[in-house]
Formats: C-alpha cells, sequence, structure tokens
C-alpha cells in the first residue's frame, strides 16, 4: 500500500506544487488489491508482484508518459500490467487536489539520454540530474536503444502496442525528378560511368533501378482515440542517385559534406529530398511454431551487407510498386518483398505495420511491419526455401529464435551479434515482440536481461 498525505498551513509555505505551480493538499491510498483480495508475489520478490511494478515504473519511467509523473499516470500503469498478468485489479482513493502532485520526473525519456545527464548533479535534484546549461542531443544521435545496444533508428511514429492501419497512410506522387546540386551530380555521373563499364567488362554492377525520394512525410492523428495518419509525399529518383547521396562524409568543394551540409544542418521533418532517395521496407516474421526469423544481408547486396538484419526487406520501386500509373500500396510492397525473399505468398500469412523510421547515419527512410506466419513451420520454411526463392540471394543465412520476450531480447544482445545489426533490425524485433506480448511484459523482460548481463 502506498499512502500519501499532504497537509495545509495558513501561509501555504512549503505546501507542494503540481507542474504548474499550484499549491496542492489531500490524501491518496494506493493498494495492490481490494480489502478481500489477497496480493500476489513473484518469484523469490520479497514484495508483491504490485510493489514490484511501482518500483519498476518509478526506476525505469514510463514509455511514452509524460515528463512529470502523477499518482493517476502510474495507477493507470499498474492496472494495465496486473491486468495483464491476470492479477487482482489495483484500487485508489483520493481526496482534494492531491492527485496533480507530480512525483519524479519520467526517467524512460531521461534513458535516451547520454549516462553522464542521469548522474547527481549539485546544481539539481537528483531524479533529474539534467542541468538546464547542458545542450539537448541532436536527433541523430537519439537512436534506438537496447541497453548496450545502441543504433542510429530514430522511431518517428508507433511503438509496436497498436498497428497502423492500412487506410491510414497516405501517399502521393509528384511526377518529376528531384533536383541534384551541381556537384552532387557529378558524383552521380561517375557512378553511371563506373557501373556501365562494371557491365561492360563483365564484372558485378548496380542496375540503376527507378525509385523515390521522400518530399514530405506527416503525421497527424483522427478520431477520439488519436489513431495515427501519415502522409507520405514522393518525388522520382533512382538507385544512382541513392548512391551519390550516400557518399556522406566526402569533402565537398567548400569544405562540408553531405552529412554536415544537408543532415546535420537540417531537423528531420525538413531534409532535402534528393538526400532522402530511399525509402525500404523491414518484416519480422514469426511462423507457425512461433519461431522469430533472422536474415544475415549477403555481401553482395546495396543495403547492410553482411549484417543481420529482419526476416525479409524491400524498397520501393517505381517500376514493380506503382507500374507508373499509381502511389505505392506499403502492405503490398512489404508482401512482396516476403514473397521474394522467403517464398511465402500473401495468403499464408497475417502482416501489420508498427512503425515509421529513419535511419540518421544514412539518411534511409522505411517502415517496420511484422507478419505472423498461419501454418509454415520454421523446419517447412527451410525446406521450401531450399527449394528456390527469387531473390535467395540476398540472404547469406538465416537464423532462429522463440518467439517471447527473454529469447529475443538475449539474442539481440548476443556477444556475437550485438555489433552485427543493421540499424533498423532490432527496434523491428523489439516493437514485434510488444505487439503480441505488450510493452509492460517486454519491458520487463529488458530489465531482467540486463540484470542477468550486468547492464
Amino acid at each position: 500500500m502506498l499512502l500519501l498525505r499532504q497537509g495545509s498551513s495558513s501561509h501555504g509555505r512549503g505546501k507542494p506544487r503540481d507542474e504548474c505551480g499550484r499549491r496542492r493538499s489531500g490524501a491518496y491510498v494506493l493498494t495492490s488489491t481490494t480489502p478481500n483480495e489477497t496480493a500476489r508475489a513473484i518469484g523469490a520478490n520479497n514484495y508483491t508482484a504490485f510493489t514490484g511494478d511501482l518500483l519498476h515504473f518509478l526506476i525505469h519511467g514510463l514509455p511514452g508518459g509524460p515528463e512529470l509523473l502523477a499518482l493517476p499516470a502510474l495507477y493507470d500503469r499498474l492496472v494495465d500490467a496486473a491486468r495483464a498478468d491476470g492479477r487482482p485489479r489495483p484500487q485508489q482513493l483520493q481526496t482534494n487536489s492531491v492527485d496533480s502532485l507530480a512525483l519524479v520526473r519520467n526517467r524512460h525519456d531521461l534513458g535516451s539520454l547520454p549516462e553522464a545527464w542521469l548522474a547527481p548533479d549539485p546544481e539539481n535534484d537528483s531524479l533529474t540530474g539534467r542541468s538546464p546549461s547542458r545542450e539537448p542531443v541532436p536527433w541523430w544521435e537519439s537512436g534506438f536503444r537496447l541497453g548496450p545496444l545502441k543504433t542510429s533508428l530514430i522511431v518517428l511514429e508507433g511503438d509496436g502496442q497498436h498497428a497502423i492501419k492500412k487506410q491510414n497512410v497516405h501517399i502521393s506522387v509528384e511526377r518529376r525528378d528531384v533536383e541534384l546540386p551541381p556537384e552532387i551530380a557529378g558524383w552521380r555521373a561517375e557512378i553511371e560511368a563506373e557501373q556501365n563499364a562494371n557491365r561492360d567488362a563483365g564484372r558485378l554492377f548496380r542496375w540503376n533501378g527507378p525509385n523515390y525520394a521522400i518530399s514530405n512525410f506527416v503525421i497527424s492523428r483522427l478520431g477520439i482515440e488519436e489513431e495515427p495518419v501519415i502522409y507520405i509525399n514522393l518525388q522520382n529518383s533512382d538507385y544512382y542517385t541513392f548512391l551519390a547521396t550516400q557518399q556522406l562524409d566526402r569533402t565537398m568543394a567548400d569544405g562540408s559534406t553531405p552529412r554536415t551540409k544537408y543532415i546535420h544542418s537540417s531537423d528531420v521533418w525538413n531534409l532535402p529530398p534528393f538526400m532522402c532517395s530511399s525509402f525500404g521496407l523491414n518484416v519480422a516474421v514469426v511462423t507457425a511454431d512461433e519461431q522469430l526469423i533472422f536474415s544475415r544481408r549477403s555481401s553482395i547486396v546495396g543495403s547492410s551487407p553482411g549484417l543481420w538484419n529482419s526476416s525479409a526487406n524491400e524498397a520501393l520501386s517505381r517500376t514493380l510498386d506503382a507500374m507508373g500509373r499509381s502511389s505505392p500500396n506499403l502492405h503490398e510492397v512489404a508482401r512482396r518483398g516476403v514473397a521474394e525473399e522467403l517464398s511465402i505468398e500473401p495468403h499464408e500469412h497475417r502482416i501489420e505495420l508498427l512503425a515509421f523510421h529513419i535511419d540518421a547515419a544514412t539518411c534511409q527512410w522505411g517502415a517496420s511491419f511484422v507478419a505472423f506466419l498461419s501454418h509454415l513451420t520454421a523446419e517447412e520454411l527451410v525446406e521450401r526455401i531450399s527449394r528456390g526463392a527469387p531473390d535467395k540471394w540476398e540472404h547469406e543465412e538465416l537464423d532462429f529464435t522463440p518467439f517471447a520476450p527473454e529469447s529475443v531480447i538475449s539474442y539481440l544482445l548476443r556477444d556475437d551479434r550485438i555489433n552485427q545489426w543493421a540499424a533498423s533490425a532490432p527496434g523491428l524485433f523489439y516493437m514485434s515482440l510488444i505487439r503480441r506480448f505488450g510493452k509492460i511484459r517486454v519491458e520487463r523482460a529488458l530489465t531482467k536481461v540486463l540484470a542477468d548481463l550486468g547492464g
């Protein structure tokens, strides 16, 4: 039980204030269950599961929660945790205005900051540890993290708790080519000449496939449930433009680089379209016998060669996904990728869109999907792929692990994997877990795995 009482005084001195500076008083009682039910303990802990949940939220914060945590926000998450475990519903009782009193700062957001920011600071309270004089973290350095595993993936919308509806994604295409600055246009010409020479000599060469550049990306909300709605504007681009703009650290005539000149000088919403000439779809595939598929990319693919990645990957193509007549459909593109790389037909799985993201290190945009197979087991899938798949060559090898929170998180953090992931993979797999098991259970599993690792 948590009992909080705040009294009043005739002068108001020392009375607690809420986040808006208003004085607050009253009493608040929070219990693990009703008077006639028994609270439950889990494992060998010396406290109840309710107390464990409360400590977890106070220490680690609430994902997606407010900056300052008041009692109602904590109570709602405690109810969700109890429901997920089949435990009795926690109870609360409050008087006056104490419910708006902020107890602690939300440490979940602080966890994405440099560790030095979390250290106690004599000029600040011990919970925030953040000095007003410190500079904010640049957007390109705030990538997805799992303890010691740090990536450059910036999740723009979605966290796995809810699928983004197909009808809420609106894509329009401007039928004009992106405009390259003269210097980068020269780099593109160099690439085209080199690839044509390789082709003529019978060497490995890159085909200049028509693709898209992202000229605008807007996130909005719909209805009383505030469903995410996404608007994406595309322009015509091609693979050689993508390769030219991927020379992010090549020195330009003015001494800058494309990274410093076009990425680090802008926010994520105002990047120039020519720097965004790639939109990829990453799919996590779960077999009918609950095995999650990991793929190690071939050394000859253009994106993330040799790295472990999502089960299937596909990029938007102007020729394959629009046929020059309509805007691409992201769900259909994801299904195409699963079919071409894993030989799984659309009717054999259920697919859901979990998130949109950008890889800050490469300025590549994308979407994260999860696909659940209806009847194919891991063994059956491996046997089927052995008989051939159109893009089988894009994978060097496949691996599997049970689709359960601790198993997948431990796999992601394995010594022989932790530094071998493509940027989009860890976030995708983590959100896929949340989609199946819920955020509270997955966050608990992460805490346990990190504790076991000493992280």
